[in-house]
């Protein structure tokens, strides 16, 4: 079965050098595992069940400075989306979107002027 075809952490492996083949984890590391889909159907196609399923054939150690970035990025969007929902937030918004417009405004502006003098030189 696929579970006996994991290592546990310390036990030797084929070769004998007691790695585990790259699964010695330590109580409490993360791990990053893939997720099977399994799916049984009938002889006529028809679903009969469904079962997301953990691989343990493929299990990694996830590395400590990729998780904290995962948390850190959500837990600045958590604040993002807090701060975009607050009264001082919806200024920052308007205000931002002012600033936009004007950017906008400014940018056609000289687009006009650059297609007048073009026009006017003959080019």
């Amino acid at each position: 079965s696929p579970a006996s075809e994991f290592g546990l952490p310390g036990e030797a492996d084929e070769e004998g050098d007691g790695d585990g083949g790259g699964t010695d984890f330590d109580f409490g590391d993360l791990v990053t595992m893939t997720i099977v889909d399994v799916f049984e159907t009938d002889s006529d196609g028809m679903l009969l069940s469904y079962c997301p399923t953990f691989d343990n054939r493929s299990v990694r150690r996830t590395q400590e400075a990729v998780e904290r970035i995962r948390r850190g990025t959500r837990q600045i969007g958590d604040g993002v989306r807090a701060f975009a929902k607050s009264p001082a937030g919806r200024t920052a918004t308007a205000a931002a979107g002012g600033l936009g417009k004007m950017a906008l405004m400014a940018g056609s502006m000289v687009r006009h002027r650059i297609e007048e003098e073009v026009a006017r030189h003959g080019a």
